[in-house]
């Protein structure tokens, strides 16, 4: 890691082999008329800065060259560029990934525009070539001044921001202008360090209203800890979780979250449908993500007795999947709870609820590689409505062209859908509440659960998996019930 002060005269090139390990992260200036970098991965950190010898004109040339280039862009302290290289005159080899950056606070302060700062032009080296070079926004990262000890505080507020800006109308049309969607993670962030008047401030999900979160979030197998989401209602906005809706543009061209864990969260307030992670999906990838130590999460049906129909949802990582959603190499772990419950004395009428231990309602989805274990329980508690209650270990309601493979459900608490008084069909399971359509269902385990039951209504063969739709089953283990 650099982060003198370098002068090294005409030129600087310490080097490393790019198939091995070395890195170089610069979080300070290198001032020379000529640079090379080479490494696994090649790093302009946030602040930090490239010119010519003088620190004042430009350099003439610079070549960064690795697996991973990460360029981030600003200006100083006399708001002059932080990158000083000629026009035409700065090049990257990025084998694998490359990015222009900009930081998230800096980004907003600058009314969620990123700027001009010239660009990289991608070049080959040693007979490989770079893929292009993308622009960037960075959340953390962000250390007090001896570069050792994190800023928790900005780096949560930088999150804050991410939020805001997604959501706000300003900026509709164009999310974040100049069609930036790529958010990149920097470090961990501990958002019990971001409060006002000595509470810890709530943060609205991202995609909470009209503007669905669509394009790739990379969170660097980071982890957003103690993190406290501000519950929505649908009547106003969007679901409620970590992202409120993610949805992409269409199969072509999918929203992507990937790599990232969370270590505590809680609501603030309280939300009718939604996830610990994300209320809404369509069209979106979800891969190498990991919770863990997650409060109760509790859904309110508002109980409202005017006609209503429709449905609730209420899911450990996603309310509702929908079509084009796929969720890979996830987990869930030590969850208190997962209950969805008439805010007064009675249900909704006629309104329909489903929840599951991962999934609340799915279809057209993909699950795979995925684990829960030690989840409390899941619980529906519904009165005098005439719709359907469906809670399953893992899904509550598996609509048509759901495929699940590969999944563990290990230290279940019980499982309910409890009319207490009338309803349409209450329906409990240890892996699904109900099941419609063509599904698929291979290499499931389900070991050391609580009861599995379901009152009232007509009821729904409350163990396993079961329906009397189209099942693809292959390797269903049901254990230790």
């Amino acid at each position: 890691m650099l982060k003198l002060f370098l002068k090294q005269g005409a030129s600087f090139s310490p080097a490393f082999d790019v198939s091995k390990q070395g890195n170089i992260i610069n979080l300070g200036k290198i001032n020379a008329d000529n640079i090379v970098l080479i490494g696994n991965k090649v790093e302009i950190g946030v602040g930090a800065e490239l010119a010519g010898q003088d620190g004042q004109t430009n350099a003439k040339t610079a070549h960064l060259i690795g697996n991973y280039v990460y360029v981030s862009v600003g200006k100083d302290k006399e708001n002059k560029n932080t990158i000083k290289i000629d026009k035409d005159g700065f090049k990257g080899t990025a084998i694998v990934e490359g990015f222009m950056q900009r930081d998230m606070t800096s980004f907003a302060n600058d009314k969620y525009q990123f700027g001009d700062f010239g660009s990289i032009k991608s070049q080959s080296y040693d007979g490989k070539n770079s893929v292009d070079f993308y622009r960037a926004i960075t959340i953390g990262g962000h250390y007090y001044n001896n570069g050792q000890n994190i800023n928790h505080y900005m780096n949560a507020n930088e999150w804050k921001l991410f939020a805001d800006g997604w959501n706000s109308d300003a900026l509709n049309g164009d999310i974040f202008k100049d069609g930036l969607t790529t958010i990149r993670l920097m470090s961990d962030i501990d958002f019990s360090y971001l409060t006002s008047n000595g509470k810890q401030i709530a943060i609205d999900p991202v995609g909470a209203n009209k503007y669905a979160f669509s394009g790739n979030f990379d969170g660097g197998n980071y982890t957003l800890k103690n993190i406290l989401i501000n519950a929505q209602n649908t009547d106003k906005g969007w679901n409620t979780g970590i992202f409120g809706k993610v949805e992409g543009k269409d199969s072509n061209k999918k929203a992507k979250i990937y790599n990232l864990n969370v270590d505590g969260l809680k609501f603030s307030g309280k939300t009718n449908s939604g996830g610990a992670f994300v209320g809404q999906s369509s069209n979106a990838d979800f891969s190498n993500i990991h919770l863990k130590n997650i409060g109760d999460l509790i859904f309110f049906d508002p109980n409202s007795k005017n006609g209503t129909d429709g449905f609730l949802y209420g899911g450990g990582f996603v309310g509702y999947a929908q079509s084009g959603s796929s969720f890979n190499r996830i987990s869930l772990d030590n969850f208190s709870k997962i209950a969805l419950q008439p805010e007064g004395k009675f249900s909704s009428a006629y309104i329909d609820i489903y929840l599951g231990g991962f999934a609340g309602y799915s279809e057209g989805s993909n699950f795979s590689n995925i684990l829960l274990n030690n989840i409390g329980g899941v619980t529906i508690l519904g009165s005098e409505t005439g719709g359907n209650i469906f809670a399953g270990g893992f899904v509550g309601y598996a609509g048509d062209k759901s495929y699940f493979s590969q999944i563990d459900l290990k230290n279940i608490g019980s499982v309910q859908a409890d009319g207490k008084t009338f309803v349409k069909h209450a329906g409990a399971g240890g892996f699904a509440g109900a099941i419609n359509g063509t599904n698929s269902f291979e290499k499931i385990s389900l070991i050391n659960f609580g009861d599995i039951i379901a009152k009232r209504g007509y009821v729904w063969t409350p163990d396993g998996i079961a329906s009397d739709k189209l099942l693809m089953l292959d390797l269903v283990d049901l254990l230790e019930f």
